[in-house]
């Protein structure tokens, strides 16, 4: 027997919340960086402030992928 194959397609509006919900903790991040400023964030251990950039840049990345899928259903959706 064949495994079942869910297949998940988000609406627009759905990839454009998830975007702007992980955008928004993006900007909150950065915001804290900035706020405090950089000797705040310098007085961290080196593994948090590693893993606090890390998370930073995994945030964008996947706004960005999220982004992408938007482009590339509204194009989809353009073509039918």
């Amino acid at each position: 027997m064949e495994p079942l194959k869910a297949v998940f397609q988000s609406s627009e509006v759905e990839l454009r919340d998830e975007a702007y919900k992980l955008i928004s903790h993006l900007h909150a991040q950065t915001m804290l960086i900035c706020g405090e400023g950089l000797e705040n964030f310098g007085n961290h251990s080196d593994e948090i402030k590693s893993n606090y950039l890390w998370s930073m840049c995994d945030l964008a990345e996947r706004s960005l992928m999220l982004i992408s899928r938007m482009q590339t259903s509204s194009g989809n959706a353009k073509n039918e």
